[in-house]
Protein backbone atom coordinates (compact mmCIF):
# COMPACT_ATOMS: atom_id res chain seq x y z
CA UNK A 1 0.00 0.00 0.00
CA UNK A 2 1.72 3.56 -1.17
CA UNK A 3 0.65 6.38 1.27
CA UNK A 4 -0.69 9.60 -0.58
CA UNK A 5 1.13 12.79 -0.21
CA UNK A 6 -0.74 13.97 2.35
CA UNK A 7 -0.05 11.62 4.64
CA UNK A 8 3.64 10.65 4.00
CA UNK A 9 4.98 14.27 5.19
CA UNK A 10 8.31 13.33 7.33
CA UNK A 11 9.47 10.27 6.03
CA UNK A 12 12.63 10.74 4.11
CA UNK A 13 14.28 7.67 1.63
CA UNK A 14 17.88 8.25 2.33
CA UNK A 15 21.11 6.46 0.60
CA UNK A 16 24.79 7.48 0.49
CA UNK A 17 28.06 6.72 -1.37
CA UNK A 18 31.53 6.93 0.07
CA UNK A 19 34.85 6.94 -0.93
CA UNK A 20 37.41 3.90 0.15
CA UNK A 21 39.81 4.32 2.00
CA UNK A 22 43.28 4.53 0.64
CA UNK A 23 46.19 3.08 2.65
CA UNK A 24 49.69 1.32 2.49
CA UNK A 25 50.07 -1.94 2.95
CA UNK A 26 52.30 -4.64 3.16
CA UNK A 27 50.29 -7.38 1.70
CA UNK A 28 47.32 -8.67 0.01
CA UNK A 29 45.19 -9.83 2.96
CA UNK A 30 46.63 -7.17 5.76
CA UNK A 31 44.58 -8.54 9.08
CA UNK A 32 44.57 -4.94 10.64
CA UNK A 33 45.46 -1.56 8.87
CA UNK A 34 47.19 0.51 11.95
CA UNK A 35 45.96 4.21 11.54
CA UNK A 36 49.20 5.42 10.51
CA UNK A 37 48.95 3.71 7.21
CA UNK A 38 46.38 5.20 6.30
CA UNK A 39 46.46 7.94 2.65
CA UNK A 40 42.99 9.50 2.82
CA UNK A 41 40.80 8.61 4.77
CA UNK A 42 37.21 7.46 3.70
CA UNK A 43 34.75 10.31 2.96
CA UNK A 44 30.94 10.91 1.73
CA UNK A 45 31.42 11.35 -2.29
CA UNK A 46 27.46 11.63 -2.57
CA UNK A 47 23.92 10.91 -1.65
CA UNK A 48 20.42 11.00 -3.33
CA UNK A 49 16.68 11.03 -1.09
CA UNK A 50 13.11 12.10 -1.38
CA UNK A 51 10.21 12.22 0.91
CA UNK A 52 7.96 9.24 0.42
CA UNK A 53 5.56 9.67 -2.37
CA UNK A 54 6.88 12.41 -4.00
CA UNK A 55 7.93 12.68 -7.02
CA UNK A 56 11.62 15.26 -6.42
CA UNK A 57 14.86 13.79 -5.80
CA UNK A 58 17.00 15.52 -3.95
CA UNK A 59 20.76 14.69 -4.84
CA UNK A 60 24.29 16.44 -3.89
CA UNK A 61 27.57 15.44 -4.36
CA UNK A 62 31.47 16.91 -4.21
CA UNK A 63 31.85 16.68 -8.02
CA UNK A 64 28.38 18.84 -8.57
CA UNK A 65 28.75 21.12 -5.67
CA UNK A 66 31.28 21.02 -2.96
CA UNK A 67 32.17 18.90 0.25
CA UNK A 68 30.92 21.54 2.27
CA UNK A 69 27.52 21.92 0.56
CA UNK A 70 26.65 18.46 -0.21
CA UNK A 71 27.08 17.55 3.86
CA UNK A 72 25.37 20.89 4.71
CA UNK A 73 22.00 19.60 1.91
CA UNK A 74 21.94 16.31 3.90
CA UNK A 75 21.92 17.96 7.41
CA UNK A 76 19.33 19.80 6.17
CA UNK A 77 16.86 16.97 4.99
CA UNK A 78 17.62 14.93 8.16
CA UNK A 79 16.64 17.95 10.34
CA UNK A 80 13.10 18.05 8.72
CA UNK A 81 12.98 14.48 8.55
CA UNK A 82 10.60 12.55 11.74
CA UNK A 83 11.09 9.17 10.00
CA UNK A 84 14.26 8.07 7.75
CA UNK A 85 13.74 5.14 5.91
CA UNK A 86 17.47 3.16 4.42
CA UNK A 87 18.58 -0.09 3.94
CA UNK A 88 21.88 -0.73 6.40
CA UNK A 89 21.52 2.83 7.64
CA UNK A 90 21.81 2.68 10.67
CA UNK A 91 25.16 0.38 10.41
CA UNK A 92 26.54 2.01 7.34
CA UNK A 93 24.79 5.72 6.16
CA UNK A 94 23.68 7.46 9.39
CA UNK A 95 26.65 6.94 10.99
CA UNK A 96 29.18 8.02 7.94
CA UNK A 97 26.72 11.25 8.39
CA UNK A 98 27.25 11.65 11.77
CA UNK A 99 30.76 11.64 11.14
CA UNK A 100 30.64 14.22 8.43
CA UNK A 101 28.50 16.84 10.05
CA UNK A 102 30.69 16.05 13.46
CA UNK A 103 33.84 16.66 11.23
CA UNK A 104 32.05 20.04 9.84
CA UNK A 105 31.54 21.31 13.67
CA UNK A 106 27.37 20.93 12.49
CA UNK A 107 25.37 20.58 15.71
CA UNK A 108 23.27 17.25 15.59
CA UNK A 109 19.99 17.38 13.77
CA UNK A 110 16.66 17.22 15.40
CA UNK A 111 16.24 12.91 16.23
CA UNK A 112 14.12 10.85 14.22
CA UNK A 113 12.95 7.60 14.36
CA UNK A 114 14.96 4.73 11.97
CA UNK A 115 13.13 1.97 9.68
CA UNK A 116 16.42 0.02 8.59
CA UNK A 117 14.68 -2.27 5.48
CA UNK A 118 17.76 -4.90 6.06
CA UNK A 119 17.22 -5.11 9.65
CA UNK A 120 13.57 -5.51 8.93
CA UNK A 121 14.07 -8.06 6.86
CA UNK A 122 16.84 -10.08 8.73
CA UNK A 123 14.45 -10.17 11.70
CA UNK A 124 11.48 -11.45 10.04
CA UNK A 125 12.33 -13.72 6.88
CA UNK A 126 14.59 -16.39 6.09
CA UNK A 127 15.78 -15.42 2.61
CA UNK A 128 18.63 -16.76 0.73
CA UNK A 129 20.40 -13.48 0.90
CA UNK A 130 19.19 -10.00 2.64
CA UNK A 131 21.07 -7.70 0.27
CA UNK A 132 18.79 -4.97 -1.50
CA UNK A 133 19.40 -6.46 -5.04
CA UNK A 134 18.16 -10.24 -3.64
CA UNK A 135 15.69 -9.16 -1.82
CA UNK A 136 14.14 -6.46 -4.49
CA UNK A 137 13.82 -9.29 -6.78
CA UNK A 138 12.70 -11.86 -4.65
CA UNK A 139 10.01 -9.67 -4.28
CA UNK A 140 9.16 -8.37 -7.67
CA UNK A 141 9.91 -4.45 -7.38
CA UNK A 142 13.26 -4.36 -9.32
CA UNK A 143 16.62 -4.63 -9.46
CA UNK A 144 19.72 -2.23 -8.80
CA UNK A 145 21.72 -0.83 -11.02
CA UNK A 146 25.22 -1.67 -12.31
CA UNK A 147 27.73 -0.15 -11.42
CA UNK A 148 30.86 -1.56 -13.39
CA UNK A 149 32.54 -2.39 -10.31
CA UNK A 150 35.45 -0.38 -8.39
CA UNK A 151 36.50 1.43 -11.53
CA UNK A 152 33.35 3.54 -10.95
CA UNK A 153 34.98 4.68 -7.71
CA UNK A 154 38.13 4.86 -8.96
CA UNK A 155 36.61 6.90 -12.17
CA UNK A 156 34.81 9.43 -9.55
CA UNK A 157 38.20 10.08 -7.69
CA UNK A 158 39.79 11.02 -10.63
CA UNK A 159 36.87 13.14 -11.38
CA UNK A 160 35.86 11.72 -14.57
CA UNK A 161 32.51 13.26 -16.24
CA UNK A 162 31.28 10.17 -17.16
CA UNK A 163 32.20 8.28 -13.94
CA UNK A 164 29.98 10.79 -11.75
CA UNK A 165 27.23 10.63 -14.36
CA UNK A 166 26.74 6.60 -13.41
CA UNK A 167 27.26 6.88 -10.20
CA UNK A 168 24.52 9.84 -10.00
CA UNK A 169 22.39 7.40 -11.60
CA UNK A 170 23.29 4.70 -9.75
CA UNK A 171 22.63 6.49 -6.17
CA UNK A 172 18.92 7.73 -7.44
CA UNK A 173 17.83 4.27 -8.33
CA UNK A 174 19.10 2.97 -4.83
CA UNK A 175 16.73 5.46 -3.43
CA UNK A 176 13.61 4.67 -5.59
CA UNK A 177 14.00 0.98 -5.30
CA UNK A 178 14.20 1.39 -1.41
CA UNK A 179 11.03 3.17 -1.31
CA UNK A 180 9.58 0.23 -3.56
CA UNK A 181 10.75 -2.28 -1.12
CA UNK A 182 9.43 0.11 1.80
CA UNK A 183 6.34 -0.44 -0.16
CA UNK A 184 6.12 -3.93 -0.38
CA UNK A 185 6.96 -4.58 3.06
CA UNK A 186 4.93 -2.83 4.61
CA UNK A 187 2.36 -5.18 7.12
CA UNK A 188 5.66 -6.76 8.50
CA UNK A 189 7.53 -3.82 10.23
CA UNK A 190 5.03 -3.84 13.50
CA UNK A 191 8.23 -1.61 15.09
CA UNK A 192 7.40 1.13 12.73
CA UNK A 193 6.47 4.28 14.58
CA UNK A 194 3.52 5.77 14.28
CA UNK A 195 3.17 8.58 11.98
CA UNK A 196 -0.24 9.14 11.80
CA UNK A 197 -2.78 11.80 13.69
CA UNK A 198 -3.71 11.28 17.03
CA UNK A 199 -7.37 12.02 16.63
CA UNK A 200 -8.47 8.65 15.37
CA UNK A 201 -7.04 4.70 15.78
CA UNK A 202 -4.33 4.61 12.35
CA UNK A 203 -1.95 1.70 10.99
CA UNK A 204 1.60 2.65 12.58
CA UNK A 205 2.86 1.30 9.24
CA UNK A 206 1.12 3.12 6.49
CA UNK A 207 -1.23 5.79 8.09
CA UNK A 208 -4.59 4.03 6.85
CA UNK A 209 -7.60 4.57 9.45
CA UNK A 210 -9.26 1.35 7.65
CA UNK A 211 -8.89 -0.95 10.41
CA UNK A 212 -10.96 -4.20 10.78
CA UNK A 213 -11.32 -5.62 14.94
CA UNK A 214 -10.39 -8.85 14.41
CA UNK A 215 -10.04 -9.95 17.95
CA UNK A 216 -7.84 -9.39 21.14
CA UNK A 217 -4.30 -9.86 21.88
CA UNK A 218 -2.22 -10.61 24.94
CA UNK A 219 0.37 -8.73 26.53
CA UNK A 220 2.14 -9.89 29.82
CA UNK A 221 -0.44 -9.05 32.00
CA UNK A 222 -3.15 -6.67 30.00
CA UNK A 223 -5.65 -8.07 26.76
CA UNK A 224 -5.67 -5.09 24.37
CA UNK A 225 -7.89 -4.77 21.35
CA UNK A 226 -6.34 -6.61 18.08
CA UNK A 227 -6.97 -4.53 14.37
CA UNK A 228 -6.32 -5.74 11.08
CA UNK A 229 -5.17 -2.80 8.67
CA UNK A 230 -7.23 -3.39 5.25
CA UNK A 231 -4.87 -1.42 3.35
CA UNK A 232 -1.53 -3.15 4.61
CA UNK A 233 -2.26 -6.06 6.30
CA UNK A 234 -1.01 -5.37 9.32
CA UNK A 235 -1.65 -6.69 12.98
CA UNK A 236 -1.83 -3.18 15.05
CA UNK A 237 -2.54 -2.97 18.59
CA UNK A 238 -5.68 -0.92 20.12
CA UNK A 239 -6.02 0.68 23.43
CA UNK A 240 -6.71 -1.33 27.07
CA UNK A 241 -9.35 -4.07 26.59
CA UNK A 242 -8.59 -5.78 30.19
CA UNK A 243 -6.45 -7.31 32.76
CA UNK A 244 -5.60 -10.93 32.36
CA UNK A 245 -3.46 -11.47 35.46
CA UNK A 246 -3.25 -9.72 39.32
CA UNK A 247 0.07 -11.71 39.60
CA UNK A 248 3.73 -11.50 37.49
CA UNK A 249 6.48 -13.88 37.63
CA UNK A 250 9.70 -12.74 39.42
CA UNK A 251 13.14 -13.86 38.82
Amino acid sequence: MKLTEAASGGILILDIETSPTLTYTFGMRPKWISPEKIVEPSRMLCFAAKWYARPRIHYASEYHHSHEAMVEKAWTLLDQAAIVVTFNGIGFDLRHLRREFHLAQMPPPRPWKDVDLYREAKRSFDYESHSLNHLAQRLGVGEKSQTGGFDLWRGCLARERAAWATMKAYNIADVELTERLYDRMRGWLPSHPHHGTGDEARCNQCGSSDLERVGTTLAQVITYVLYRCRACGANVRGGFHSRQATTRGVR
